[in-house]
Parts: structure tokens; C-alpha cells; sequence
């Protein structure tokens, strides 16, 4: 009488709930290929099922002649380990794709302690679930925000602080988020940093007491800000002011000497002749010059230099040729 009456009510339906209780082959039950959380800790799970028996039916709808998990995954592996082969479970009628995905992840988010990481997929999710709702005419009520958080058993701000996380703290520092090597409040201050920032003050703010409150922690956070900004303001600084290049070498030049005044002349006429040559070829070559000269410094009976210079637009120093003139007699010195 005692297993008749059970079996009667394991397998009644709730036409006000739409849904059914009903024992179920294990081998008829399916993950759901919606389920991003991990599965861990089934070992502890299976011991505690073991001692206290299974507290909560798993929820599953009907398709394709099996049925999909939507809540108790865990639970299921868990029975599976232990041999069960038959699973009490609730069985949700006329229930669409994208609201046994809701389902799904409001199951999660309500029974199992998630990481960060998983609890902020499980935002973005819905947000894309109400936006397609959206677009195909569902009204929502409310904002998108709270009716997120109403799914999540969380405030529209609450979800509100997830999403900026989600959106502005960088990859490693989630990964610290979810190591339990920051808090939510900490990541949500660092979040406002820019992301060559956040790295160098995580390694700071780790030393801060987790339980203080946002605006001590803003505090101590504007204190460790400051050097990163004054090592940026450095790097703009090199950027305006670059360190000065290496010394250039100096023109090469030609050494000439001369025995007297027409040896000189002779010399100089040659220069003046390759001037012209070369002032020609460069012309030639479709090289346009915007300064083309030479000179002659000093005296005859004296140290003298022809000094030839050529500029364009694109360099500024421009091409120069020195050439020293030298007195044979004042040379043997």
C-alpha cells in the first residue's frame, strides 16, 4: 500500500503547474547540450545521497523520445555512479527551447554555488535570450536588468556590477576572481582601470582585506594607482622628449696638397668642374634640390677648404662634401 501510494504520487500531474512527477529510466535521461556550468564535486555529491537520499527531483521535459536535464545534473552522475537504475524527476509540459534554457540557468544560478566566471556566462546568456525575445514581439517587463536579476534571485544593480566586470576586467584577472584571489568589489574597482593597469595593481590590492568597503578600498587604490600613472607619464614624457641619438660621424673628406698658388687654382678649377657634373647627374636622376653650393674659405698662402653642400625637402642636413686644401709646405709641420 505504502509503494502503490507512492508511485500515485510520484506520478500525478499538476495541471495548474503544467508538470508531472514520474520515475524514469536513467538511460533515458540526457545533459542538456545547453548546460555551460561544471560538474564537480560528484564524489561528495554521491556520499551525501547515499546518507540522506536524494533531496530534490531532477527537472527534465520530454524530447525526441528522451528526456533533457534542465535541473540536476549533478545529481544525475551522481545516481548513475551509484547504480540507481530509476530517477524521481519532474517532468516540465509544453515548455519551449529558449524557456528551458531559463529554466535551466535559473536552476543553477538558485541551487548551486557557481564561480564568477560562470555566474557572469550565465548574465550574458539570458541577455541574449530577452534580446531575441525582444525581436520576436515577447513583451518583457520591466528593464532587461531586472529581469535578469528576477531569474537570478539578484538586483538589477547586482547584475548590473557582473556586467562590468564581465566587460571590462581582463581574462587573468577572472581567472583571480574565480581563484577566490580577489573579491566581486575588488574586481569592480579595478574594472575602471585601464587594462595596462589592472595587472599591476591585482598584485597590490591581493594584501587588502577583502571585508573592507568599497570606499576604503577606492582609497588605498588611488594611492597604489599613482605610480602607474607617473611610470605612464614618464614613458609619455621619452615619447616627447627622446633621448638623443648617438653622436654622427663627421662628412668625409678629401685632402689635397698643393706646391704653389697655380697648383691651387688648378685644383679648385677641378672642383668646381665636378660641381657642375655633378649637379648635372643628380638632375638627371629627377633629384630635385632646394640648395646647391660651394665655397672656398681662407686664404691662398694659407689653410683653405672648398666646402660643397647639397639639400632636398626629405633631409635636412643634406649631402656634404668637405674637401681641406692643404699647403704642402705648412703640412710637413
Amino acid at each position: 500500500m505504502f509503494l502503490q501510494g507512492l508511485s500515485e504520487k510520484v506520478n500525478s500531474f499538476d495541471a495548474k503547474d503544467k508538470f508531472s512527477l514520474l520515475e524514469i529510466n536513467i538511460e533515458l535521461l540526457e545533459p542538456s547540450s545547453n548546460n555551460f556550468y561544471g560538474i564537480r564535486e560528484i564524489d561528495e555529491l554521491s556520499e551525501s545521497i547515499k546518507e540522506q537520499g536524494l533531496l530534490h527531483n531532477l527537472v527534465v521535459r520530454e524530447k525526441e523520445g528522451k528526456y533533457e536535464i534542465l535541473s540536476g545534473e549533478r545529481r544525475y552522475h551522481a545516481l548513475k555512479k551509484l547504480g540507481f537504475k530509476k530517477v524521481p524527476c519532474k517532468v516540465q509540459r509544453n515548455l519551449s527551447d529558449i524557456d528551458s534554457e531559463i529554466l535551466l540557468i535559473e536552476a543553477n544560478a538558485r541551487t548551486r554555488e557557481l564561480t564568477p566566471s560562470e555566474f557572469m556566462r550565465g548574465i550574458s546568456r539570458l541577455e541574449e535570450i530577452y534580446k531575441a525575445k525582444k525581436s520576436n514581439g515577447e513583451q518583457i517587463e520591466g528593464k532587461t536588468r531586472e529581469a535578469i536579476g528576477k531569474v537570478l534571485g539578484k538586483s538589477g544593480t547586482q547584475v548590473g556590477r557582473y556586467q562590468k566586470i564581465n566587460k571590462k576586467l581582463s581574462e587573468d584577472l577572472k581567472e583571480d576572481l574565480d581563484k577566490d584571489k580577489l573579491t566581486v568589489t575588488q574586481a569592480e574597482i579595478i574594472s575602471n582601470l585601464k587594462p595596462q593597469e589592472q595587472k599591476e595593481i591585482a598584485k597590490q590590492i591581493k594584501n587588502l582585506d577583502p571585508k573592507e568597503s568599497k570606499e576604503e578600498i577606492s582609497i588605498l587604490i588611488e594611492g597604489i594607482k599613482q605610480p602607474v600613472e607617473k611610470k605612464r607619464d614618464k614613458e609619455l614624457l621619452k615619447e616627447i622628449y627622446p633621448e638623443p641619438k648617438a653622436k654622427e660621424k663627421k662628412h668625409k673628406t678629401t685632402k689635397f696638397t698643393f706646391e704653389n698658388k697655380e697648383q691651387l687654382q688648378t685644383i679648385q678649377e677641378l672642383c668646381e668642374e665636378m660641381v657642375r657634373t655633378l649637379k648635372s647627374m643628380l638632375h638627371k636622376k629627377g633629384q630635385k634640390w632646394t640648395e646647391f653650393d660651394h665655397e672656398v674659405k681662407g686664404q691662398y698662402d694659407a689653410f683653405d677648404l672648398m666646402r660643397i653642400t647639397l639639400r632636398d625637402h626629405g633631409y635636412s642636413d643634406g649631402l656634404v662634401f668637405e674637401m681641406p686644401l692643404i699647403d704642402s709646405e705648412e703640412d710637413r709641420y
